[in-house]
């Protein structure tokens, strides 16, 4: 997903043969490379509609789906039986009980939230913030994701987006402190040097612990989008948020007969019959909540192709 960092060192294999045991590569990062296509992409003096400013990874703090935090709160457990939450922004994703993309109009505004729903975000490091975090922009508008690992430890998250392929514009390392709020500081007072001409074009970035990615792309495909770690316990643990691009009412109709929420889960209804959605959010197993996601992915795919 990206080329080494500036001075690792690999061995090099040829065949079943080292060539050298310890060889240092070229100082290559992706943003290094050029995309390769036949329009190339400038975005010299092309400033974005929008920029989010995103912080992944994976902190401890009291969460009650894996501690008690009264009888068992994080702070008093053993390093060995402590746990990591998946955040994005700090919050920890929660699939909704109704689909987002086909059944729109049975879906409260108060399931979603984002950074600006929380007037101190220092809270949910210590405390489970969990909902259905929502970017939404404007159908048409260039959105820039400026996306900052903030793991304490660990290594990097390959980062996903559904529906879309985005244009690397940078990738460096951040110093401390290793939070958001220090990175949109950064970029706001000293803008971080972006790849206008040619910049990598992607669906999947691995952003290495303690680097952050700026990433671009033109919001054109009408719809509900999940952008995801795609390291498997991350996503299901919570390691994501869905990007609403445009209204509803400029989405694609659905296909008749499509099965709606209802139910086990999924029904056909009869002719003019509506069916109501069960559970909650919060009432998800882990298995149901990777059925239900995979629902949600199979659906935005088969409406943009169609």
């Amino acid at each position: 997903m990206f080329g080494p960092m500036r001075g690792m060192k690999e061995q090099v294999y040829l065949g079943d043969e080292v060539t050298d045991p310890e060889i240092t590569l070229p100082n290559v990062l992706l943003t290094d490379l050029n995309a390769q296509r036949p329009n190339p992409v400038n975005f010299t003096n092309r400033p974005p509609d929008v920029t989010h400013y995103l912080g992944v990874g994976i902190l401890s703090n009291d969460n009650s789906y894996y501690n008690h935090p009264e009888y068992y709160p994080i702070h008093s457990l053993r390093p060995q039986n402590k746990h990591s939450s998946s955040i994005v922004n700090y919050i920890t994703f929660a699939l909704p009980s109704v689909p987002l993309l086909s059944q729109p109009e049975d879906v409260g505004t108060s399931i979603f939230c984002n950074r600006s729903t929380f007037k101190n975000l220092t809270q949910c490091q210590e405390k489970l913030c969990r909902c259905t975090h929502r970017i939404h922009v404007q159908l048409g508008q260039e959105v820039e994701l400026v996306v900052a690992v903030v793991s304490p430890y660990g290594a990097g998250h390959p980062m996903h987006l559904h529906g879309y392929k985005f244009h690397v514009l940078a990738m460096e390392p951040y110093g401390p402190p290793y939070d958001i709020e220090h990175v949109e500081k950064q970029d706001k007072e000293s803008p971080f040097v972006r790849k206008f001409f040619k910049p990598p074009f992607k669906d999947t970035v691995i952003i290495p612990n303690h680097h952050y990615a700026v990433l671009r792309f033109k919001a054109d495909n009408p719809g509900v989008w999940f952008f995801h770690c795609h390291i498997a316990s991350h996503m299901i643990a919570g390691q994501g948020l869905v990007i609403q691009v445009g209204d509803p009412s400029q989405w694609p109709p659905l296909p008749a007969n499509f099965p709606r929420c209802g139910g086990h889960g999924v029904a056909y209804p009869a002719p003019g019959e509506r069916k109501p959605c069960t559970g909650t959010a919060s009432s998800h197993s882990s298995i149901g909540a990777a059925i239900l996601l995979s629902l949600i992915c199979l659906c935005s795919l088969d409406l943009k192709m169609n």
